[in-house]
């Protein structure tokens, strides 16, 4: 198994070339720290962007299928009950009760 600690001794050290390379990676990064912020920054704003966009696209998807959910239920209403004798304000309130209990959906 690989390791990054010493274990003959004591006292768990890191071992000496990975201790070294770890300051040299830290070193290159310090040395490079604009790029590589600028680099990081834009990325983030691009990802962010990205996942703005597909958040808005699902929003307008969910919003469309509501509406022809609701279309749907509407239409099917409207064939059952077109010559229901009752009036409007009535037909609203069984669209209503319909749609609560489900039985719109069971119905077509």
């Amino acid at each position: 198994m690989c390791s990054a600690l010493n274990f003959s001794a004591q006292r768990r050290k890191l071992d000496a070339s990975l201790q070294t390379g770890f300051r040299w990676l830290l070193r290159i990064i310090g040395r490079m720290w604009i790029e590589l912020d600028g680099r990081v920054t834009a990325d983030v704003e691009r990802k962010s962007e990205h996942e703005k966009r597909e958040k808005t696209e699902r929003a307008k998807r969910v919003q469309r299928s509501r509406e022809l959910r609701f279309t749907h239920v509407h239409n099917c209403f409207t064939a059952l009950f077109r010559d229901y004798p009752v009036s409007r304000c009535q037909k609203k309130k069984l669209l209503l009760d319909f749609v609560v209990q489900g039985e719109i959906l069971e119905a077509v």
